[in-house]
C-alpha cells in the first residue's frame, strides 16, 4: 500500500463502530458500518513494480504499536477526559476501570489518541473488549438513539506490525437525548439511602433500586425471599445500563410463570459508584487491590448493604428474614464482592452467586482455602454456592472448580455448590443474563 492511499484511508475511514467485529481493511468503501476500523500500515514498496509482486517475506516492525485514534461528539465539553475501559491486563493496567490514568487518551488536533507497545512478552493473540467513557460509568458511550451498546471487539494476532484502531463516538449516555422507553416490567422503586462510615464524604449516598413482582401488590400475604445484586444500573433496565442489563426483573417474572409453586423475589439493586474499583475489594491481605491508587474498601460497602440497605428493605416490604432466603450476586468485581463480602456475613446471607469473577486479584487458591477455613464453619456448610465463568477470554476459567474443591476438602456438600462453565460466552451481560436463570432455578430449587 503505497503512504497516498494509506493516508486517505487514514483520513477518510472512520466509520461508526457499535461494538462489532473489527477488521484488516485494504479499502473503506468495502467496510460495514457497525465494525471498528483496523489498519494495519506496512513498509512502503519501491518504485520497482517487482517488489510490490514480491511480498512473500514479512519483516517485522522494529517498534510496533497498537494505536486508538477517536473522533467524538460535538457536544462532548472540551475539559472531559477520555478513557478506554476494557479488557487492558494484557497491557499492565485494570480490566474495566472506566477512568484510569493509563489507558486516558491524548487530544492532538481534533482527534484522541492513544497507543500500547506491541512487545515480545506479551501474549498473543490479545482479545480486547472496550468501550469509551469519559471518566466514569455515568459517562460511557451510547449509540445515536441513545441505546446500549455491544463492548467493541478487537484482536491482536501478533507484533510483527503496528494497528491503528480508528473508532467514532456518537453519543454519550449523561448527554443523551435518549426518548427510548424503560425496559422495566413489574414495579420499580428507586430511593436514595446514605451512610456517613462511607471514607468519602462526597459519595455517602447511594441510589438503590428495589424491584417487586408485578402482582406484589394483588398478593397480601405473601413474603418474599430477597436478592441483594451490584452495579445497580445494570440490573433492571436496559436506559439506565452502562454495560448491558442482566433483565433480573424479566427473569423472576419469568420464572414465576414456568413455576406455579414459586411466588418469585424481590430484587434490590445498589448503584456503583465512583469508587467502584476499591469498594467491591475486601480489605483482606491476599486480594490485590483492582488498581494501586484506589484503596481497598469493601468493607464499607457491604456494611452499608448490611446495616442501612438491607434494613429498609425489610422494614418497607414484605420480605422473608432469614439468612436462607437472603442472595448476594454480582459479576466481575461484583462477583468478588459477593464472594468475599458474603463470607463475611454469612449470619446474613445465605447463598452466594458470583459470575465472572475477578479472581485476578487473588494472591493464590491456597490463601483462599486458609480464607474459608476461618470463616464460620457451620454457616459455610449451610450456604449455597453458585460460581460462574465463561470460557471465551473471561479469566481463569478453572477458578469455579477450583473454589469447590476447596470449599469440598472444608465439608461444604456438594449438593451446596453448583459451578458453571458457559460455553462460548465472554465477560458481559449478555452471558450474566443468559445464564442468571438457571442459577435463580438452582437457588430456589425450581424443578
Amino acid at each position: 500500500m503505497n503512504k497516498k492511499l494509506f493516508l486517505l484511508l487514514v483520513i477518510g475511514g472512520l466509520l461508526v463502530s457499535c461494538g462489532g467485529r473489527s477488521e484488516e481493511v485494504e479499502d473503506s468503501s468495502s467496510i460495514d458500518e457497525q465494525s471498528s476500523v483496523a489498519i494495519e500500515p506496512s513498509e512502503d514498496p519501491s518504485e520497482d513494480s517487482s517488489a510490490v509482486e514480491d511480498s512473500s517475506e514479512v519483516i517485522p516492525e522494529t517498534d510496533p504499536k497498537l494505536k486508538f485514534v477517536v473522533t467524538i461528539p460535538d457536544i462532548t465539553p472540551v475539559s472531559d477526559p477520555l478513557h478506554i475501559a476494557g479488557t487492558l491486563s494484557a497491557f499492565g493496567l485494570t480490566d474495566w476501570d472506566p477512568g484510569q490514568e493509563g489507558a486516558k487518551l491524548t487530544r492532538i488536533d481534533g482527534k484522541y489518541l492513544l497507543e500500547f507497545s506491541l512487545t515480545d512478552d506479551l501474549t498473543y493473540p490479545i482479545n480486547l473488549q472496550y468501550k469509551y467513557t469519559r471518566g466514569d460509568w455515568g459517562k460511557v458511550e451510547k449509540g445515536s438513539q441513545g441505546e446500549e451498546l455491544s463492548n467493541r471487539t478487537l484482536t491482536i494476532t501478533d507484533n510483527t506490525k503496528s494497528v491503528i484502531q480508528e473508532d467514532i463516538v456518537v453519543n454519550w449516555a449523561d448527554l443523551s437525548t435518549d426518548t427510548s422507553p424503560s425496559t422495566v416490567v413489574g414495579n420499580l422503586d428507586i430511593i436514595d439511602l446514605s451512610d456517613e462510615r462511607f471514607p468519602d464524604a462526597t459519595q455517602v449516598t447511594r441510589k438503590v433500586r428495589i424491584w417487586t413482582p408485578a402482582n406484589y401488590d394483588s398478593n397480601a400475604n405473601t413474603t418474599y425471599p430477597v436478592i441483594y445484586m451490584h452495579d445497580g444500573q445494570n440490573v433492571f433496565d436496559r436506559k439506565t445500563a452502562f454495560a448491558g442489563e442482566w433483565e433480573a426483573d424479566e427473569t423472576v417474572e419469568k420464572l414465576i410463570s414456568d413455576y406455579p409453586a414459586f411466588e418469585g423475589a424481590i430484587v434490590v439493586g445498589v448503584d456503583n459508584s465512583p469508587q467502584r474499583m476499591g469498594e467491591y475489594v475486601y480489605d483482606h491481605p491476599f486480594l490485590t487491590s483492582a488498581q494501586a491508587s484506589i484503596p481497598k474498601t469493601g468493607q464499607h460497602y457491604m456494611n452499608f448493604i448490611v446495616d442501612v440497605v438491607k434494613p429498609y428493605v425489610d422494614a418497607n416490604y414484605k420480605t422473608k428474614l432469614d439468612r436462607n432466603n437472603t442472595h448476594l450476586a454480582g459479576s466481575s468485581l461484583g462477583g468478588l464482592i459477593s464472594l468475599f463480602g458474603g463470607l463475611e456475613h454469612l449470619d446474613t446471607f445465605g447463598s452466594i452467586l458470583a459470575f465472572s469473577t475477578s479472581t485476578q486479584l487473588v494472591d493464590s487458591d491456597e490463601a483462599v482455602k486458609t480464607y474459608f477455613a476461618s470463616v464460620d464453619q457451620a454457616l459455610l456448610k449451610d450456604t449455597l454456592f453458585y460460581l460462574y465463568v465463561g470460557s471465551s477470554n473471561d479469566g481463569n476459567v478453572n477458578w469455579p472448580s477450583n473454589y469447590e474443591a476447596l470449599l469440598l476438602e472444608l465439608g461444604v456438600p456438594a449438593s451446596n455448590i453448583e459451578t458453571k462453565v458457559g460455553m462460548g460466552y465472554q465477560h458481559n451481560e449478555l452471558a450474566w443474563r443468559t445464564h442468571l436463570p438457571e442459577s435463580l432455578k438452582w437457588v430456589f430449587n425450581l424443578v
